[in-house]
């Protein structure tokens, strides 16, 4: 099975995604599955799930939810997490037979450190996340032994399937836990974050911060990542 374990929908802050058209963007990128993991919020997770009319065809509800130390996310989640602080997350997406990943952990984040015993898994590719970090975050990965996953971070639907990881057979949750599988990974063109930033600033109403984020899209498309 190819996986894209990190995907967002319009319950992002800063995603316009509609679950419709990322279910079809994952079924022509020729994915068997998605994770979804918006912004501290499960529900775009649980309509993309409720949408889905392909038995064949996987949706992991998640979420990414801020913490003091930065994003955590939780896969096999169906209930919203209540509490911020980092090892409570941890312990409430457990809970609920979740599990734990460290998203981008160089980018956005304080001293991952403090939960690095209880986090199940560690994206060392994320495809909005330069190479230099990415290393970084494969090499934490390996020297506290964790399983290293590869996720789109995907805000639009184009992006989904930019990254994907392979999983044999069926028991997707055992073999990421498990470390069976393997990593698929293209980063994702240097504009494209800063189209998010766009789309937040829109979404919040902070109109004034458009130009701005405009003329740091045009600069990343023009110089790259």
């Amino acid at each position: 099975m190819n996986l894209d374990l990190h995907v967002h929908t319009r319950r992002s802050h800063d995603s316009l995604a509609k679950p419709a058209q990322v279910l079809r963007a994952a079924r022509r990128a020729g994915l068997s599955g998605i994770a979804i993991t918006d912004h501290d919020t499960v529900r775009g997770a649980l309509e993309t799930r409720d949408l889905n009319d392909d038995p064949d065809f996987l949706v992991i509800p998640g979420a990414e939810y801020r913490t003091e130390i930065g994003d955590i996310i939780g896969l096999f989640i169906t209930t919203e997490v209540a509490s911020r602080e980092c090892h409570r997350v941890v312990d409430e997406i457990h809970e609920q037979g979740g599990i734990v990943v460290l998203p981008h952990p160089f980018t956005g984040h304080g001293d991952v450190e403090t939960v690095m015993e209880h986090v199940d898994l560690v994206e060392w590719f994320n495809a909005r996340t330069r190479k230099d970090l990415n290393d970084r975050a494969l090499e934490l990965a390996r020297r506290h032994t964790k399983p290293a996953v590869a996720g789109s971070d995907a805000h639009f639907p184009f992006e989904v399937g930019t990254c994907w990881v392979c999983v044999p057979g069926g028991d997707v949750r055992s073999a990421l836990l498990a470390g069976r599988f393997e990593c698929q990974a293209r980063s994702t063109p240097a504009y494209v974050p800063m189209m998010s930033q766009m789309v937040k600033a829109a979404k919040s109403g902070n109109y004034a911060a458009l130009p701005l984020q405009a003329l740091s899209v045009a600069k990343n498309f023009i110089v790259g990542r």
